[in-house]
C-alpha cells in the first residue's frame, strides 16, 4: 500500500519539495524564471503558495494548460499519467505510509493547552526505555488539547498528545492520530533534535531516525540526536563539526526498506557506522524503542553496537595479521650483505647511510662495494676492508648517479670492473646516470627500475643511490625529507633489499646535513662515516644497530698510485682507536658540561647525548658504558634516588 494524495502533500510540505526535486536549479517564489518543460528565453514559469490549499502550485505563463500541482508537474515533466506520477514521487521520496507523519508543514498557528505529566504520559514512554528523567531532559510535555483552525484534539488515555518545545517553536507528537507529528513556528534548517542536550565531547554518537529513538538511545547511555527524518539530507559541515566531538559516528535508522537504504547511503556518503537492528521491519518491530520494548537488555545493546563499531575496523585487521607479532612464527635473521671483520653492518631490508665530507673518499668506498657485488665468486678483490657478501644468485645491484658529470660516472663504473676484475658488465647489473632528470622523475624512475630488475633477475642483491640529497630541493625540507625516507626505508623492505644511501656531512662537523640526513640517520640500519686525515681515510661506523659501532674496527685505505686505485691499508690498532673514541667523547662532554653545570639527571644525559651524537636514544648506551669505563663521567644517586651524571674529575 502506497501513500495517497495527502500523505504525500503532507510529506513534502505542501509539494515543494518535489519541485525542488525535479527543478535542477534555485528558484524564487512567485518570481517567474525559464520553463522546465521547454527552451525559454523569456521567463515565464512560476511556483506559488496557494492560501485556500496550503499547496504549491505552478503555473506556465505562456500556457494556459500547464498550471497544477505538484503531482500534475511531475506528469507533464516526465510524461506519465497520474498513478505512474505518484508511484515515481513516493519511491524517489522513498516514502511508506507509516512515514507520512515525518513531514514538517509549513509554519501552523495552533493554540495548545498543556498539562503535568500523568501516570499514563510516563508509563507511555517507559515500555520505550525512557523514564520521567530522560522526558525532563528533551523537554517534553503533556498536552491536554491543540487546535488547529476551528477544532480541537483532546488528549485521554488511548490518545495521548505530547509536545516537544524548542526556542524556534512547538512540535506536536501525536502518537496515535491520525497525523502524528504537526509543528508551529518556523523550523530551523537543518532540525536537529538532541543537538542542545549532547557534551562537548564523547566517544560515541547515534543518528537515528526519530525524537523518540534519542530519547531512547539517551536512557540507554548513549548521545544521539536525529534529524526529523530518514530522508532528511545531512550536509557535510554538520558531520565534520560533530566529528570534531566525537570519536565514533554511527547511524541507526529503522529496519525497514526505507531505513536500511537510508542509512546504507549515510554510512558510505560518510565513512560512518552502521548499526542494523536484527528486526523485522514490520511497524512495531523496526527500531530502537521497539527493540527496547521487546524486552531487549541494555547488555544486548551494547555488544549490537560494539560488533557494529568492530565491523569497521575488519579490513584494516585483515590487512595487518600478516604483520601481528606471533609466538608460533619463525622470523630469519636478516642475512648481512656489508660486514666490517665479523660486524654486520647492512643486512637484506634495510638501509645504510653512506656519509662524509666533500673528498673524504665516500665515492672510493661506494665503488668498492659495487665491485664486491659483481666480482665472480672466488675472486679475491680489495674493497677497502669492508666484508661484500657474494651474489651468488645473480640477483640484481642497481646504482644510481645523481651529482658527477657523465664522465666522472662513466670513469668510476669503469674502475669498479676493473677492481672487480672484470673484462665486461655483468648483466645483472645497472648504473643509470640521472642528473639531468628533475627531482620528481628521478624518483619515478628509481622505484620503477628497481621494480622492473626485481621482476628480471628474481630479487635484488643491492641498491646503491649516490647522492640522495639530489632527490630533493632542499635538506631541510621537513615533509619532502620524510617523503624521501619512508620511500627507501619503503623499498628495502618490500623487495627485501639493502640499499646504501650517499650523503654529505656539514661543513662544521660530523652531522649528516639538514632534516634529511637527520631522519636517514634515524631509519638506518647503520651510519658509517668517511674521514680523512692527510692521505689516510678512515671507516668509521657512527651508529650500528646490530653491532657495536664501539667494537668495530676503523678501516683505513689510501690511493696507490701503482695500482691507480685506493686500497686498504688495514685498521687503526686499538689504542688509536680508543684514543680517537676518547677524543670525540670528551668535546661533547665539553658541550654538556657548561656554564656551571656539574651534574644532570641520567635521562637527560641520554637525551642530550643522542643529540650531539645525532643518533637515537637507544644508541647511547654503549657509549656511557665506554665512558665510564674509561673514566669520563661517573655515575651516581641523587637523594631522591634518582641516577644522575658527572664527569670524573
Amino acid at each position: 500500500m502506497r501513500p495517497n494524495v495527502q500523505d504525500v502533500f503532507l510529506y513534502t510540505n505542501g509539494g515543494l519539495k518535489i519541485f525542488k526535486r525535479y527543478i535542477k536549479h534555485d528558484f524564487i517564489l512567485k518570481k517567474a524564471f525559464s520553463s522546465p518543460f521547454r527552451k525559454d528565453k523569456n521567463p515565464s514559469f512560476s511556483i506559488y503558495r496557494s492560501a485556500d490549499s496550503n499547496k504549491y502550485l505552478f503555473k506556465d505563463f505562456a500556457r494556459d494548460d500547464l498550471s497544477g500541482d505538484a503531482i500534475r508537474f511531475v506528469e507533464l515533466l516526465f510524461n506519465l499519467d497520474f498513478n505512474s506520477a505518484l508511484n515515481k514521487i513516493t519511491d524517489d521520496f522513498g516514502m511508506l505510509p507509516i512515514k507520512k507523519q515525518t513531514a514538517t508543514k509549513p509554519t501552523i498557528h495552533m493554540r495548545i493547552l498543556e498539562k503535568e505529566l500523568s501516570p499514563d504520559d510516563i508509563k507511555h514512554f517507559l515500555q520505550f526505555g525512557i523514564n520521567e528523567d530522560v522526558l525532563q531532559k528533551f523537554n517534553v510535555k503533556s498536552v491536554a488539547k491543540f487546535s488547529t483552525k476551528n477544532s480541537w484534539i483532546h488528549s485521554s488515555t488511548s490518545n495521548p498528545i505530547f509536545l516537544y518545545k524548542f526556542d524556534w517553536g512547538r512540535k506536536i507528537y501525536n502518537p496515535n492520530g491520525n497525523i502524528r507529528f504537526l509543528y508551529t513556528g518556523t523550523t530551523p534548517s537543518p532540525y536537529i533534535f538532541g543537538i542542545d542536550q549532547l557534551p562537548d565531547s564523547g566517544k560515541l554518537l547515534i543518528i537515528t531516525g526519530g525524537e523518540k529513538d534519542v530519547m531512547t538511545f539517551s536512557a540507554l547511555g548513549y548521545n544521539a540526536i536525529t534529524f526529523n527524518s530518514e530522508s532528511a539530507n545531512i550536509d557535510e559541515k554538520t558531520i565534520n563539526r560533530l566529528r570534531k566531538r566525537f570519536k565514533y559516528i554511527a547511524v541507526c535508522y529503522d529496519a525497514d526498506i526505507t531505513g536500511k537504504k537510508a542509512s546504507e547511503e549515510i554510512s558510505k556518503k560518510f565513512s560512518i557506522t552502521n548499526i542494523e537492528l536484527p528486526l523485522s521491519g514490520k511497524k512495531d518491530d523496526k527500531d530502537i524503542s521497539d527493540f527496547v520494548r521487546n524486552g531487549i537488555g541494555k547488555d544486548a545493546i551494547y555488544e549490537l553496537i560494539n560488533k557494529a563499531i568492530d565491523k569497521r575496523f575488519e579490513e584494516t585487521i585483515r590487512v595487518l595479521n600478516a604483520h601481528t607479532f606471533n609466538e608460533q612464527e619463525k622470523i630469519d635473521k636478516p642475512i648481512p650483505v656489508l660486514k666490517v671483520v665479523d660486524h654486520n653492518i647492512l643486512s637484506l631490508g634495510n638501509i645504510m647511510v653512506l656519509a662524509g665530507k666533500v673528498k673524504t673518499g665516500k665515492s672510493a668506498v661506494l665503488y668498492s662495494i659495487i665491485a664486491g657485488s659483481i666480482c665472480t665468486e672466488g675472486t679475491e678483490i680489495d674493497t677497502l676492508g669492508i666484508d661484500v657478501i657474494a651474489n651468488n644468485s645473480g640477483k640484481a645491484v642497481i646504482h644510481f648517479d645523481t651529482e658527477q658529470s657523465k664522465y666522472d660516472w662513466h670513469t668510476r663504473i669503469k674502475r669498479s670492473l676493473e677492481r672487480a676484475k672484470l673484462n665486461a658488465k655483468p648483466e645483472f647489473f645497472n648504473s643509470y646516470h640521472i642528473l639531468e632528470f628533475s627531482y620528481w622523475d628521478r624518483i619515478r624512475y628509481i622505484e620503477e627500475v628497481i621494480e622492473y630488475n626485481y621482476r628480471k633477475y628474481n630479487g635484488i642483491h643491492l641498491v646503491l643511490v649516490d647522492g640522495v640529497a639530489d632527490l630533493i630541493k632542499s635538506v631541510n625540507d621537513e615533509e619532502r625529507s620524510n617523503y624521501i625516507v619512508d620511500l627507501f626505508h619503503r623499498l628495502s623492505v618490500e623487495y627485501r633489499c639493502p640499499i646504501v644511501l650517499v650523503v654529505h656531512l656539514n661543513p662544521d662537523g660530523n652531522k649528516t646535513r639538514g632534516h634529511l640526513g637527520s631522519q636517514l640517520d634515524r631509519k638506518a640500519e647503520s651510519v658509517i662515516i668517511i674521514e680523512r686525515e692527510g692521505d689516510i681515510c678512515t671507516i668509521n661506523p657512527k651508529y650500528c644497530r646490530n653491532a657495536n659501532a664501539i667494537d668495530v674496527p676503523l678501516m683505513q685505505f689510501t690511493w696507490d698510485s701503482n695500482f691507480e686505485q685506493h686500497v686498504c691499508i688495514g685498521s687503526k690498532s686499538v689504542d688509536q682507536k680508543k684514543e680517537k673514541r676518547i677524543d670525540e667523547y670528551i668535546d661533547i662532554l665539553d658541550e654538556i658540561f657548561t656554564n656551571g653545570i656539574s651534574m644532570i639527571s641520567k635521562s637527560e644525559f641520554k637525551n642530550l647525548l643522542s643529540e650531539k651524537m645525532d643518533v637515537k636514544r637507544s644508541a647511547t648506551y654503549n657509549a656511557i658504558n665506554f665512558m665510564i669505563a674509561e673514566k669520563l663521567i661517573i655515575e651516581k644517586d641523587s637523594e631522591e634516588n634518582e641516577k644522575m651524571i658527572a664527569r670524573d674529575e
